[in-house]
């Protein structure tokens, strides 16, 4: 994470779209950089919401999402060969003809 464009409506985001642990990293380096008792307060809400548990579920997204995006280039791919093999039989049945 890049501390240089860390802001508070970033942090905000992260913790609204549930990545909690990006948004205690981002709240934590607001509060260094201020010292704000509000960014204090959201750090410690943030580690009252994180537990063993949700922190696996935090990252779950992130996995599914590269798998989808796994799934979406291997379709890709075999479409892209595909169209390669129907323009090669179209080159042989043109020859023929």
């Amino acid at each position: 994470m890049n501390n240089k464009i860390i802001t508070e409506e970033l942090a905000k985001l992260y913790e609204k779209q549930g990545y909690l642990e990006d948004a205690l990293q981002s709240y934590s380096s607001l509060y260094k950089k201020t010292g704000k008792k509000e960014f204090a307060k959201a750090i410690e809400n943030l580690k009252n919401k994180i537990t063993p548990t949700e922190k696996k579920s935090v990252t779950a997204p992130v996995k599914n999402y590269k798998g989808e995006a796994l799934k979406l280039f291997e379709k890709w791919l075999n479409m892209v060969i595909l169209e390669k093999e129907v323009q090669d039989f179209k080159k042989i049945q043109a020859k023929q003809e």
